[in-house]
């Protein structure tokens, strides 16, 4: 499936939106319900929530693109038909198929990915034809037949969108699957459409029969040829076959690799002919107007030397000039016989010096390690673990940082830290205030590399439960827990996709519907997937997203916070009231009654004054802020008054249209400060400036996602 190229090569489940599946293997909620184990029914709901919204917008986003490309394209293994939802007989086989299923939620992923990239491509080339701008090589890519836009007709009996009546992109998702353009909004801001994240790409064999055909061919050539102009982390890998003899190909070649300067040359042919080894790969670079060779155009050198230049370069490393000085290239990257083509649009040939090529070197950095040449996954922001740093050098490094801070330890914080070591030894899970909790996992690939990434407050309990105390190590310098399975004795690092699939215990193969239920659930044969209206299930999904800006445990019934704790300071925070002396009697004003509903104050006798009562009837015959006594109001305090200080965050007023109903609304956008068109930052909308000029007289911030967090 094309859609495969686009899964990511690491973890991507982080964020407000894909964070719904942020697990490891050990913290997955397993919960037993009488006799039997299944997933959370919450967690349930929120993960069938997200695959019903991932699965629709997939399917229907190449439907919007003009671009060719092959019909009927859906990813038919989806989670929900690996059962999550379902009950096991024991909590191993619960855990082990739950976890299965989470994997399976990658080829939605790139599913959805694909779709935002025919997006994302379609509105590049709109706004090009608005200004008139368009390339030499884009003009001869029109010029080959199977990169043509094209009009697409649909062959599932649902409605074409005449072309006179074309709308946005956005517009007709929204429309055609009633889901809310907020989800939307989410999902463009997660890393579906982050083109910076690597993906794992795709092998493309030039000689199989689906390529000789072209009729299947013309539906991909426009994807693949995006791929190669973008720079994006996308690696593509082309199959040439077995070396010929001569220059001449004797299958159809596509008309892109023509204009990419991808078809190999002579010069290329007699370089991979002295070549020795299993595989002969041809390293190329990129320039303005396609690839080059990477190679010399030097006579092949002898067997001994050429197999010391197959190397496999990381993604993110940029090719050296050809003599500068460096360390040697690590014996296991020798043995590497792929190569990935640099994409960092600049012309980095690697001319290597005829004859021996034994001191060749790669120009790194002086603390890159081996690590970072296998292409060290990335680690979680906030974390404290750096790129490209091992589990055992961060506890090697934090211990250092232990050391210096107990030198310069005064006698209080020396307390207050045994203090902390005192309660830890407890092996009780922290609450709300308490030390922050992290869990290593260690990444899905064959590398081995463990990343510290935060547990959530709302799982530290179900946490503890599931690492023992001998896989827990607490820092009372820092007032942190890490855990891992690894720490333990047994030094089990996780599940093993052997031990998931064949388990011994036959009965955990098989899930039931019920808690209750005899009989197991087998679907060897599914059934054609319908559409859903996934509109119930993006609001929930955007509920859940909503919910998670908070810490701590959600109560059944929360609490009313107030606004402030008495009511002077309520007054001031909401309404600007300043304690004074009035100087103008309104003609009527307002009972204590309404004042406490105003500020959702109980009982407000004790601190009730007649002037506060005052101020709320200067405010209901008000027409400006100069009708209010200068003394009530903090507007006429420019000296001392929040109001007119430098404003952590980025405000502006704005009319916005909904691009549902067409109505225009004025909004109050609150955005970070570090992003002052509010591109890339999450961005606050309100419709009452009293919400605003709250927001800044509490202090709330710095950050857009700190006010969320206080509301």
């Amino acid at each position: 499936m094309p859609y495969h190229v686009f899964i990511p090569k690491y973890n991507p489940w982080h964020g407000p939106l894909l964070g719904v599946l942020d697990y490891t293997f050990e913290n997955l909620p397993i919960v037993q319900y009488g006799e039997v184990w299944s997933l959370d029914r919450d967690i349930v709901q929120g993960w069938r929530d997200f695959e019903d919204c991932l699965r629709s917008v997939g399917r229907e986003l190449p439907w919007l693109t003009s671009k060719p490309f092959p019909q009927q394209i859906e990813p038919w293994f989806i989670p929900g038909r690996s059962h999550y939802s379902l009950y096991y007989r024991t909590e191993k086989g619960a855990r082990s198929a739950v976890w299965r299923c989470r994997k399976n939620f990658l080829p939605l992923f790139g599913c959805v990915s694909m779709g935002l990239w025919f997006m994302a491509h379609e509105e590049a080339e709109e706004a090009e034809a608005a200004l008139g701008i368009a390339s030499g090589s884009k003009r001869k890519a029109e010029d080959i037949y199977e990169l043509k836009s094209t009009k697409r007709s649909r062959s599932d009996r649902r409605p074409e969108q005449p072309p006179e009546k074309q709308i946005p992109w956005r517009q007709a998702l929204t429309e055609k699957l009633n889901i809310l353009p907020s989800w939307i909004d989410a999902l463009e801001t997660s890393g579906a459409n982050d083109w910076q994240i690597p993906r794992v790409g795709a092998l493309i064999d030039l000689r199989s029969d689906e390529v000789l055909r072209s009729a299947e061919r013309t539906h991909l050539e426009w994807l693949i040829y995006s791929i190669l102009k973008s720079g994006a982390p996308i690696p593509l890998y082309f199959n040439w076959g077995p070396i010929p003899t001569s220059i001449s190909i004797s299958y159809a070649t596509p008309q892109y690799l023509q204009l990419l300067n991808l078809v190999p040359d002579s010069r290329q042919i007699d370089q991979l002919a002295g070549l020795h080894g299993d595989v002969a790969f041809s390293p190329l670079t990129r320039h303005e107007n396609g690839f080059q060779p990477a190679r010399s155009t030097a006579p092949p050198v002898p067997a001994s030397a050429a197999a010391k230049a197959d190397f496999y370069i990381p993604h993110d490393r940029r090719l050296p000039p050809a003599r500068s000085r460096a360390a040697p290239v690590p014996s296991h990257a020798a043995a590497k016989t792929q190569f990935f083509i640099p994409r960092d649009g600049k012309d980095t040939r690697l001319d290597f010096p005829p004859g021996d090529r034994e001191d060749m070197r790669l120009d790194l950095p002086p603390d890159d390690r081996e690590d970072i040449l296998l292409a060290f996954p990335p680690v979680h922001p906030g974390s404290g673990q750096r790129h490209g740093e091992r589990m055992e050098g961060y506890f090697a490094r934090r211990e250092q940082e232990n050391d210096r801070q107990s030198a310069k330890e005064s006698p209080q914080d020396k307390t207050a830290r045994m203090q902390r070591v005192d309660n830890a030894k407890r092996g009780q899970a922290p609450g709300k205030k308490g030390a922050r909790v992290y869990v290593w996992a260690k990444e899905e690939t064959d590398n081995g590399f463990y990343i510290r990434r935060p547990g959530g407050r709302n799982n530290y309990q179900s946490l503890f439960e599931n690492y023992p105390p001998s896989q827990r190590r607490y820092d009372s310098f820092h007032d942190e827990w890490d855990l891992c399975s690894a720490f333990g004795d047994d030094g089990d690092d996780g599940p093993n996709d052997q031990d998931m699939d064949f388990d011994d215990d036959g009965v955990d193969d098989y899930g039931y519907l019920e808690a209750n239920a005899d009989r197991p659930v087998v679907d060897d044969a599914p059934s054609a997937l319908p559409l859903v209206n996934v509109r119930p299930a993006s609001e929930r999904d955007l509920q859940r997203i909503y919910l998670e800006f908070g810490s701590g445990a959600q109560d059944d019934r929360p609490l009313y916070q107030p606004i402030a704790g008495d009511l002077n300071t309520a007054l001031y925070k909401r309404f600007g009231f300043l304690m004074g002396q009035s100087r103008r009697t309104p003609s009527r004003t307002v009972e204590m009654s309404v004042v406490a509903s105003l500020v959702g104050l109980q009982d407000i006798n004790a601190n009730f004054v007649n002037v506060m009562a005052t101020f709320f009837g200067q405010c209901l015959e008000a027409k400006n802020s100069d009708d209010l006594d200068e003394a009530l109001f903090d507007l006429h305090h420019r000296d001392r008054s929040p109001l007119f200080k430098p404003w952590p965050f980025v405000i502006r007023r704005e009319n916005l249209t909904n691009t549902l109903d067409q109505s225009t609304n004025v909004y109050y956008v609150i955005c970070d400060n570090d992003s002052a068109s509010c591109m890339g930052s999450e961005t606050l909308l309100l419709q009452q400036a009293a919400d605003v000029v709250e927001i800044i007289r509490q202090g709330w911030g710095p950050r857009v996602k700190d006010i969320a967090k206080t509301f």
